[in-house]
């Protein structure tokens, strides 16, 4: 029988006659359909097993021209495409192996018939293996299990900018102002009582006191039921009506000058005038004169004096507009626009995988290491802290 594809042979003549005849031994490669898996962005080394090969000497020709992924062969200078035919026995040590496409899968999981990404098989690579007389052929199939990969995270940062302290909100009701207060963290916001009478008397405590949508001239006395008990009188605010009026957040001398007192105006800081006056004959305390240049929370009144002009503000220190709150400094007749600094940021997340294997459960982002103190905004809508310090 032959054994090579050239045999070298001896005949010894004797005194035997007969006819002799040589076998062609030249059987056909051995090749074997079969299926192999892998995982998702992990490479597979191809093996003589996995394509039913027996014998090492053979070529293989792969079909790689329509391949989701790749199949390479490792030379001197690394990993690369295969071209041609492949050495059985390059297979045999280990030298070629098969790349699946980046963050793409294909298996049963799917339960879609196919080829493909996203489909119950993700490749099929046909072969032919030759042994320079005679070739067979066959197909091997590739599956990849999909694998979780983390979620792509793009954080970027505005600049640090200073931005005028607000309720967080606009209104135009008592309701929503008083959703407004209840919300805010601000010092000299939390009241105990809401007073509404004509005649606005606070109690001995933190008032909201309403004058209702009235123009006529009104009176308000935050800390009267106090009386002389200075650690009674408490932080009240005052939301005026559309007349001259006057607030007094204290008790002339007997104010508690640690107390916040505070007065809501419906409009924008640029709307308003301010005057401060000393301490006269008018009054025995110094005050200030706001007046509404659009004349919807004062009147505008032709005087010869300004006694007569704007609501009168008698111990206030704070005042709340719709876009800015203000420091009113009493002794000195200085105010202070409120700020805070502010840095905006934009988070997207994405996922990486192509495959569909992976989706969001729900639409929520825990976030944490946002040190204490500061406020978290998104879409101008403040977040509420967690019990463990996320959000």
């Amino acid at each position: 029988q032959l054994v090579e594809s050239t045999e070298s042979l001896v005949i010894k003549v004797g005194d035997v006659s007969g006819v002799g005849y040589i076998d062609d031994n030249d059987v056909p490669p051995t090749v074997q359909s079969n299926e192999i898996s892998g995982l998702e962005d992990e490479a597979i080394v191809i093996t003589l097993e996995h394509l039913g090969v027996v014998d090492s000497e053979v070529s293989v020709e792969f079909d790689t021209s329509a391949l989701n992924g790749s199949l390479q062969v490792k030379g001197s200078d690394g990993w690369e495409v295969v071209s041609g035919s492949v050495l059985a026995s390059d297979i045999e040590s280990g030298l070629v192996r098969y790349v699946p496409a980046e963050h793409e899968s294909g298996a049963d999981v799917f339960d879609k018939d196919g080829v493909g990404n996203g489909l119950d098989t993700y490749e099929q690579i046909h072969f032919t293996v030759s042994d320079g007389n005679s070739s067979a052929s066959g197909t091997l199939s590739i599956d990849i299990e999909p694998v979780a990969d983390p979620i792509k995270i793009d954080l970027t940062f505005g600049p640090v900018t200073s931005v005028p302290v607000t309720l967080g909100g606009s209104w135009s009701t008592d309701e929503e102002l008083k959703d407004l207060l209840e919300a805010s963290n601000l010092p000299g916001l939390d009241f105990e009582h809401v007073v509404t009478q004509a005649f606005n008397n606070g109690h001995a405590g933190n008032d909201l006191m309403l004058s209702g949508d009235t123009e006529s001239p009104l009176s308000f006395v935050g800390d009267q039921q106090a009386g002389a008990n200075v650690d009674a009188q408490g932080s009240d605010i005052f939301v005026t009506g559309g007349g001259n009026d006057s607030i007094y957040g204290g008790i002339g001398s007997l104010d508690d000058q640690a107390e916040t007192d505070t007065v809501v105006y419906s409009g924008k800081l640029s709307d308003y005038d301010f005057s401060y006056y000393p301490a006269s004959d008018h009054s025995e305390v110094p005050y200030w004169i706001v007046e509404d240049s659009r004349f919807i929370d004062t009147k505008d009144v032709v005087s010869s004096t300004h006694k007569e002009s704007g609501d009168h503000l008698y111990e206030i220190e704070q005042l709340i507009f719709q876009d800015a709150i203000i420091k009113l400094d009493n002794n000195t007749g200085e105010y202070v626009v409120l700020t805070e600094q502010q840095v905006s940021f934009e988070l997207n997340l994405d996922l990486i995988d192509v495959d569909g294997s992976e989706s969001f459960i729900n639409d929520s982002v825990t976030l944490t290491g946002i040190p204490s103190g500061l406020t978290l905004e998104v879409n101008g809508k403040t977040v509420t802290e967690n019990s463990d310090g996320s959000y």
